[in-house]
């Protein structure tokens, strides 16, 4: 994998850079690139999804921490440990609410399959994801998404629903810049401040581990060792440019070019325009970053 350049703290440097080329296929400055239109579920035949759900619901029930371990992948296991403190408060929960039963799906590409729940507790409701993957001829729960916000003591979702590459990039930069991604970019200016957990979160769930390596040990050196250190960073190089704009995107793909313009403060003192391109891949049952490079403008 290539050595990444850490594109953020180059934009807050005020690199040089050529002038910006028009797009093809991009849209006005400002004006959001709709998301494909999400085609209607159609509910496929339980393989096993749902006695997998039944035996894990049961062993929340219980408490038995071992016969539950057993229904999850690794994964699955060290996201409940960072982001609920353990198995044993996030059991509690999930048998916490009551869970019925909507579609069972598969995306292309994504390796398992989506069993779809509502979880409803003291009047809250949460559409979840419950992510199937076979292993060792076992069905184990890999993932569990939510329609809304990571909300840990409230859901237990372990991440909010990735399908695509918006959705990725979106979740990526919320944990640059600590808020809540879910608000991103239509209400930018209200969008709530997440916690350090769920920032942390969002940056392991949004990018592929080589992806996180490259772009930390190619940052400041004093951040290469502490991920916080090296998000709050990232934060405070890109406090001098404006929101991200979308110029292209093809969810299909996925692919996505951006642009990041720097603040008018900025500009002034030579900091100049970016576009950067992402693409992503499926990674336990989300659409994740898998590269990020600069687009170099047309000769």
């Amino acid at each position: 994998m290539k050595k990444l350049l850490p594109i953020c703290f180059a934009l807050a440097a005020g690199c040089a850079a050529p002038p910006m080329a028009e797009l093809p296929g991009g849209t006005a400055a400002g004006r959001p690139v709709p998301e494909n239109h999400k085609p209607r579920l159609r509910s496929e035949a339980d393989a096993g999804e749902r006695a997998a759900l039944e035996a894990l619901l049961a062993a929340a029930a219980t408490g038995d921490i071992e016969q539950a371990a057993a229904l999850l992948t690794d994964y699955a296991q060290a996201e409940i440990e960072a982001l609920h403190q353990g198995l044993e408060p996030w059991l509690g929960l999930l048998a916490s609410g009551r869970v019925s039963l909507a579609e069972l799906y598969s995306r292309e590409g994504a390796g398992g399959r989506f069993q779809v729940a509502q979880w409803e507790r003291a009047g809250s409701r949460f559409e979840l994801g419950f992510f199937f993957v076979r292993e060792g001829g076992c069905l184990k729960l890999d993932n569990l998404l939510c329609s809304g916000p990571v909300a840990p003591q409230v859901s237990p979702a372990l991440a909010s629903s990735r399908s695509n590459v918006l959705r990725a990039f979106w979740a990526y930069y919320g944990a640059l810049v600590a808020l809540a991604p879910e608000s991103l970019p239509g209400e930018a200016a209200t969008a709530p401040a997440v916690s350090q957990r769920v920032r942390l979160s969002l940056w392991r769930t949004s990018t592929l581990p080589e992806l996180r390596r490259a772009m930390q040990g190619a940052g400041p050196a004093a951040c290469r060792e502490n991920t916080t250190a090296y998000l709050d960073a990232a934060c405070k190089a890109l406090g001098g440019f404006n929101l991200p704009e979308v110029r292209e995107a093809d969810l299909k793909a996925g692919r996505l070019v951006v642009l990041f313009t720097p603040t008018t403060e900025q500009r002034e003192l030579g900091a100049l325009p970016f576009l950067i391109e992402y693409h992503s891949r499926w990674w336990h049952g989300m659409q994740v970053l898998c590269s990020e490079q600069r687009v170099e403008s047309a000769p």
